[in-house]
């Protein structure tokens, strides 16, 4: 902060003691960051690293104190988020909150192809060739007053309806699946894919699910560039599968990412919610694929009727 003069002693040595508490100089001062996003991770590091509480997203980390020594703990926080994403010269090139979250959204992450966790199924469930099979799809429509009843339910539990979904299907995943956790992806309302786990146990409740799930999403080490998936189902002997919103999903997204997913329609809280359910590599073999839908549906159509009643 700027003074018209330093205080000083009778003696004419500058009074170091009797500096002003400094004035924040940043006029774009935002602290209140949605949880789990990226400039909200950022923030944490930053007051952590410079011991300081409040953070504007355009402030300068060295006009706030920061130096080459606390670069490197900066820095090193950063990398237990996000691994391999930056270098230590780039922390000088992006020196802010807000530079920062848009690089280490959009950089790549070193052009490496990543692969996405797979279900491991019964072997029965897997077909044996799928040179000449073609994929098959599946549509059902939630009633309006199921609909009404979903998401009341949804906003009850603090969840979106999508993310009451989410919970649904891995539960019918859970059903058939030999293995744990269970991986289910998404897509993120900023077109990013995103790989949720859920740990299944005896006497699990629904409630246990939903704070798992709060917790997956509100993580940033599970987002992944879509561009950046290895399609490669070869090897697989499981099956990766996913559920997403039609409206976060981009319109040249590579849908072969996936063996099985679900697309969810919803136009509007008092409007049918649609369904609909791809067997896109045909690997799922067709009658089980059937199954695991009508399964799926059997619980949201069971959930729908069971608040219906309670309310």
């Amino acid at each position: 902060m700027r003074l018209q003069a330093l205080p000083r002693t009778s003696s004419g040595k500058i009074d170091r003691s009797a500096l002003p508490i400094p004035q924040r100089l940043s006029e774009n001062v935002h602290t209140d960051f949605l949880v789990g996003t990226v400039e909200f991770y950022l923030s944490k590091i930053w007051k952590s690293v410079l011991n300081i509480d409040e953070i504007g997203i355009n402030d300068n980390f060295f006009d706030l104190g920061g130096n080459s020594l606390s670069l490197l703990s900066l820095y090193a926080e950063i990398e237990k988020i996000y691994p391999n994403r930056l270098k230590v010269i780039d922390l000088f090139q992006y020196p802010d909150i807000y530079t920062l979250s848009f690089y280490l959204k959009n950089v790549s992450q070193g052009g490496q192809k990543l692969k996405l966790q797979s279900t491991v199924v019964p072997v029965d469930y897997i077909e044996g060739s799928r040179h000449n099979a073609e994929s098959s799809v599946w549509k059902y429509t939630l009633s309006a007053d199921l609909t009404k009843s979903l998401v009341s339910y949804a906003n009850t539990e603090k969840l979106t309806s999508l993310a009451l979904l989410q919970i649904l299907f891995a539960i019918t995943l859970n059903s058939i699946s030999q293995s744990q956790p269970i991986f289910v992806q998404t897509v993120t309302d900023e077109a990013k894919g995103k790989e949720l786990q859920f740990h299944f146990s005896d006497g699990d409740e629904f409630s246990d699910l939903a704070d798992q799930l709060k917790v997956e999403l509100a993580k940033v080490d599970n987002i992944y560039q879509l561009e950046d998936i290895k399609v490669d189902h070869k090897s697989e002997s499981g099956l990766i599968s996913a559920i997403f919103s039609r409206d976060s999903s981009p319109k040249n997204m590579k849908s072969e990412l996936y063996d099985f997913f679900i697309e969810v329609n919803e136009s509007s809280v008092t409007q049918p919610i649609e369904f609909i359910f791809e067997n896109r590599s045909a690997k799922f073999k067709t009658r089980y694929a059937e199954a695991f839908f009508k399964k799926f549906i059997g619980l949201v159509q069971l959930l729908s009727r069971q608040m219906q009643v309670k309310n």
